[in-house]
Order: structure tokens, then C-alpha cells, then sequence
């Protein structure tokens, strides 16, 4: 028999709590990162250029920062826990950490920003061929999380699979249906967040998920 809290199923509470959780990480990034990212502006060819008004497109590097800069800036704009979380990590860990945190962050703000499903796609597919160029012998694109991330991957020697089952876990949960169940919850934590943790350990010269058991 299912638990039940106020008449209701228990997962029906969970997923009304994840709503409210994802609606007010949705309105901080509304709030802070441009609906266009540096990543899908440079792989929709757009050159430079803003696809509306024809404004060239403010790079890191001329706003003075570096591509380890826009990262951190990146994830205490939109994941700001974690961003504290990351500045406790020791030095020689953190730029690691911030790459992933803000290739993570790219992916999450996907669903939030484009409400076109077409479009949504192609972002996510670009992030599966940014994958594919960091672990061939191809530089990266011309976006500072594509580049930090393709620097921490050489460092660390991350796995590509955990950066890739971020892409789908996301991607399969576009349409952004209901969870139908508590299990369907936990195998969508498991595949969206777990990987980030498991690439934090490998930074570290762990390669046994099992550690976290």
C-alpha cells in the first residue's frame, strides 16, 4: 500500500515541492543569465551578432573576465549554494568544479528559457557535439563553458559518460511532464544530479562511485 499524507499519495507532495523548487531557480535565472548563452549564440552561427537587432554580442573577454571567471559568475548567478559549495573546495579543485557547475547550469536553464522544443533540442544537441569535439582531438567552441570544461576534462580526466547522461537525463525530461511516481523521481535525480558529484570525485582521483555509499 502507497503512503499517503493528507488524503494524497506521498509522491504526488514531492513533485508539487519540486515545482516550487525549479520555479524559483527559473525566476533567478530569468533574473540573472541572458535567455541567449555564448555557447548557442556561436553554434547558430550567429558571428558576433545578436539574432535580433544586429547588436554584437558581448564576449567574457570584453567585459574583463576570463573564461574561469564567467563560470563562477555563472553558477552564483544561478546556483548559488553550490557556488559557496565550490569556493570551500581546496584551490587546485575549484576550477574543476566550476566548470561543471556551469556546463550543468547551461543545461538546466535550457527548459527554462526556450519554450520551443524545437529549439530546446538543438541547444542540447550542440552541448552533445561540444562533448564529442572536447574528447576528439577538435577545440572546443568559442564559449567559455565549452572551453573550461574542455580544460577540466584534460585535467581531471573526466569521464565522458557522467557529462553525457547529464545531456540526456535532461533532454528525456524536455516535454517536462509530471513524475508519475517516486521511483520515476529518484531515477531523474540519480541521472541529473548524481553525475555532477561523481565528476567532482574523479577530479579528485576517485573513480569508484561506491566511495559515496
Amino acid at each position: 500500500m502507497r503512503p499517503f499524507i493528507n488524503g494524497s499519495p506521498v509522491f504526488w507532495h514531492v513533485g508539487k515541492y519540486l515545482c516550487r523548487v525549479e520555479h524559483k531557480l527559473w525566476r533567478r535565472s530569468v533574473r540573472s543569465i541572458s535567455i541567449f548563452s555564448w555557447a548557442t549564440a556561436a553554434n547558430l552561427g550567429a558571428a558576433g551578432k545578436a539574432t535580433s537587432g544586429g547588436a554584437a554580442i558581448t564576449q567574457p573577454s570584453q567585459m574583463g573576465l576570463t573564461d574561469f571567471q564567467y563560470c563562477m559568475s555563472v553558477v552564483k548567478k544561478a546556483d548559488y549554494e553550490n557556488y559557496l559549495c565550490c569556493l570551500l573546495l581546496p584551490k587546485e579543485l575549484q576550477q574543476t568544479a566550476f566548470a561543471i557547475r556551469a556546463f550543468n547550469v547551461e543545461l538546466a536553464q535550457i527548459k527554462d528559457i526556450t519554450r520551443d522544443k524545437l529549439i530546446a533540442q538543438m541547444r542540447f544537441q550542440f552541448w552533445k557535439d561540444t562533448l564529442e569535439r572536447i574528447y576528439s582531438t577538435a577545440a572546443p567552441p568559442a564559449s567559455p563553458v565549452a572551453k573550461e570544461l574542455f580544460r577540466a576534462v584534460r585535467r581531471g580526466n573526466l569521464s565522458k559518460l557522467w557529462l553525457r547522461r547529464l545531456i540526456d537525463s535532461r533532454l528525456d525530461n524536455l516535454p517536462g511532464k509530471p513524475f508519475p511516481s517516486v521511483d520515476a523521481i529518484d531515477s531523474y535525480s540519480e541521472n541529473s544530479v548524481a553525475p555532477v558529484l561523481y565528476l567532482l570525485l574523479e577530479a579528485q582521483a576517485v573513480k569508484d562511485v561506491q566511495v559515496l555509499k
